[in-house]
């Protein structure tokens, strides 16, 4: 399955690896807003919280897997589907209109989206909708497509890095907010 991003303004277009959670959606096609939030936490220390003062209602989101600890391990980086399910789940409570999780950039061979998508056929798998999340859209990408997001190249390990030295959430609308994406 693949993605297929538009910057209506700036003529820029994208097509991207992409995972749907669902195994039901064939067809996507959403216009609206983006927003980064970070690693979707709010908890992770006293006062951070990547979902303050953002508007999620309606948009989608953007989300970092894992969160500041695992990125700081440099390759190391493990899923935690508890985590991720909990980062989806407060979007959706925020009003998303889709969340993108995106793999973190310290796997460099796309290992764990590689690992996830050869295991989102199998009935048995873990990774299935939640009950009551079944109309809700929730896909996985890769960094190349958050780099695409953010304007270049390694924009989005900076992006991600600047979190974790400041030790702050920095959640923000790209510069090119509105966007098409279609599935």
């Amino acid at each position: 399955i693949h993605f297929r991003v538009l910057f209506p303004q700036g003529d820029k277009s994208y097509q991207s690896p992409m995972i749907c959670f669902d195994n039901q959606t064939l067809s996507f096609d959403w216009k609206g807003e983006a927003v980064f939030a970070g690693f979707g936490m709010n908890e992770a220390s006293p006062g951070y919280n990547d979902f303050a003062g953002i508007d999620l209602k309606g948009k989608v989101v953007l989300l970092c897997s894992g969160d500041v600890e695992s990125f700081k391990e440099d390759g190391n980086y493990q899923w935690s589907d508890r985590c991720e399910r909990k980062k989806r789940r407060i979007a959706f409570e925020k009003g998303a209109a889709a969340v993108i999780l995106i793999t973190s950039p310290n796997d460099n061979e796309n290992r764990v989206f590689s690992q996830i998508e050869k295991r989102m056929g199998r009935n048995h798998y873990l990774l299935k909708p939640e009950s009551g999340a079944e109309k809700e859209k929730y896909f996985i990408a890769t960094p190349a497509f958050a780099d695409f997001m953010l304007g270049g190249r390694h924009k989005y390990r900076k992006y991600l890095e600047s979190i974790v030295k400041e030790q702050k959430s920095n959640s923000f609308a790209p510069e090119n907010d509105n966007i098409e994406i279609h599935l």
